[in-house]
């Protein structure tokens, strides 16, 4: 492993543990075994290795839904089983993080946020938006349903989540119990219904009890 991915790796570890903020160069460089000079020359600034940070984990969550999405397909899952298991993917992904990172991005480093995920957030965009163009293809959504508006609703969702969660008050599964899951009933079609009902029950983790205990299953 070259220096570069180590110091990567290394303050991947700390910033998700810790936040942000909470972590100094002087920490990473100790970890690291090299001076803050030589940090320093390899990153010039917190911002930057923050940026590589995050873009280095958005981009692996990513490769890995592509991936999943790719394999269910080829296997001839239907579209609302890979939604699920991307929602597993995602909490398991977010699970171990601290979440005051989500909202010291948003504070403290909005260039990053913006500027920096650009490209890796076209790419799952057009993931989505396909997903849920299957969907109602599929049968799954109703044939009245705006995907594009639902799309935007849903995103929107998951990042003002990110924003709940961070703050302490909620948790992740208070926000999919109240808002996703009740505006997955609203859109749906029964075939929808039955096909989200079958995908969850075959499940047997942490993050879905929560969903077969409010739907009743």
């Amino acid at each position: 492993m070259d220096l570069k991915a180590s110091i990567l790796n290394i303050a991947s570890r700390n910033f998700f543990q810790k936040g942000l903020r909470q972590v100094s160069m002087d920490e990473i460089a100790e970890q690291a075994g090299i001076s803050k000079r030589t940090l320093y020359e390899i990153y010039k600034s917190k911002e930057l290795l923050i940026a590589d940070v995050m873009c280095q984990t958005f981009d692996a969550t990513l490769s890995q839904m592509e991936n999943l999405v790719e394999d269910m397909e080829k296997r001839g899952c239907n579209t609302v089983e890979i939604l699920c298991h991307i929602y597993i993917l995602s909490r398991k992904f977010q699970e171990p993080i601290n979440k005051v990172i989500f909202d010291e991005l948003r504070k403290y480093y909005p260039e990053i946020n913006s500027r920096r995920f650009a490209h890796l957030q076209e790419r799952h965009d057009k993931l989505f938006r396909r997903l849920y163009l299957d969907c109602k293809a599929s049968g799954f959504i109703r044939e009245d349903i705006n995907t594009d508006l639902i799309f935007r609703l849903l995103k929107d969702l998951s990042d003002d989540k990110l924003g709940y969660v961070a703050s302490g008050q909620y948790t992740a599964t208070d926000i999919t119990s109240y808002l996703i899951v009740p505006l997955i009933r609203s859109i749906g079609t029964h075939k929808g219904h039955r096909a989200f009902f079958k995908a969850i029950q075959s499940f047997d983790d942490p993050y879905t009890k929560h969903l077969k205990n409010l739907l009743s299953l």
